[in-house]
């Protein structure tokens, strides 16, 4: 991929992000937290993606757009390097339930950054003012929606084949793109699991976002009493947990992980053989429960829980 020229990008982003550990973090977690850093600043150095958050970060500045008042899709909240750089509010280190950096790098750094924001509607305007007036010397492509609205930009030449592995950034706001958390959480799914803590409360999220995870699956697992609520599968960080507390190592855990939460047990495209060859095996001689396969099995699409975790606290600050 493609990222804008930025002289120095890796020095400047560490720069960027020393700061803010040095601002946020004290004690035994600011070394924690700089050990973390210096592993996904290493990956981001590998990929070249450097100056991809540098554009993301000089913009979201322009448009005087704090971290509480946006928030990525998918699993960017996952880094240590997105919360000191100020693209997050979730620090991914004292999160409750735990996040992993891995689902946003991928586990050898082969994800590149997707950088898909949700704003409100002063921040999307003063953005696509920003990118209107952008003064670095790459081509921008702008991406509008049926209403004519800019939804996102390219940045550089936008590829023929697969224009997806042109570095993009996605904006949304309004109803659709920065709904109320009101509006994602099932009343059905609260009143079933009455959660008491932040981390239940974030599993009913994710099994709200989710797709394949309540309704002919939690729903009766919880029912019938097979499996408590911290054992349900609501977002693909569960997954995950589960399979690496019954043994299974780090990357068949991921793997499976992956493949659940694009739901291809299910015999989802392009994948129509279900299982790949060994998962049932390492899953079953690790003692995974047969209703955690089958539930696994009935997964269509997982959320990140990072993701969640974001509706999730839009959903406390409300409600205070």
């Amino acid at each position: 991929m493609n990222y804008p020229m930025i002289e120095n990008a890796d020095e400047k982003l560490r720069e960027i992000c020393t700061e803010g550990i040095n601002t946020k973090y004290k004690g035994d977690l600011k070394n924690t937290a700089r050990l973390r850093l210096d592993q996904e600043l290493a990956i981001v150095e590998r990929q070249g993606s450097a100056s991809g958050y540098l554009t993301v970060i000089n913009a979201l500045r322009a448009a005087d757009a704090e971290a509480e008042e946006i928030f990525f899709c998918g699993c960017m909240a996952s880094s240590v390097l997105s919360y000191a750089a100020g693209l997050s509010c979730i620090d991914p280190l004292t999160a409750d339930p735990k996040l992993y950096s891995e689902f946003h790098f991928g586990l050898h750094g082969e994800y590149p950054p997707a950088f898909e924001l949700r704003v409100t509607k002063e921040h999307h305007d003063r953005l696509v003012s920003y990118f209107e007036n952008y003064s670095g010397p790459e081509k921008i492509t702008k991406r509008v929606d049926e209403f004519g609205t800019v939804i996102g930009v390219y940045i550089g030449e936008v590829g023929e084949k697969d224009p997806h592995d042109s570095f993009r950034i996605t904006v949304a706001e309004g109803r659709n793109g920065f709904a109320s958390a009101d509006e994602l959480i099932e009343k059905e799914i609260l009143d079933a699991c009455d959660p008491k803590t932040d981390a239940e409360y974030v599993k009913c999220f994710g099994m709200s976002l989710s797709t394949g995870t309540w309704t002919d699956n939690a729903e009766e697992l919880l029912r019938d009493g097979t499996a408590p609520l911290k054992d349900l599968i609501a977002d693909r960080e569960d997954v995950y947990e589960f399979l690496m507390d019954h043994g299974v190592d780090r990357e068949k855990a991921f793997e499976i992980t992956e493949y659940v939460r694009r739901g291809r047990p299910q015999g989802m495209p392009p994948c129509r053989n279900r299982w790949k060859d060994g998962m049932l095996e390492t899953m079953r001689a690790a003692g995974i429960p047969e209703w955690y396969i089958r539930s696994c099995e009935k997964v269509k699409y997982l959320f990140p829980r990072a993701h969640v975790l974001a509706y999730y606290r839009r959903y406390v600050r409300k409600a205070r």
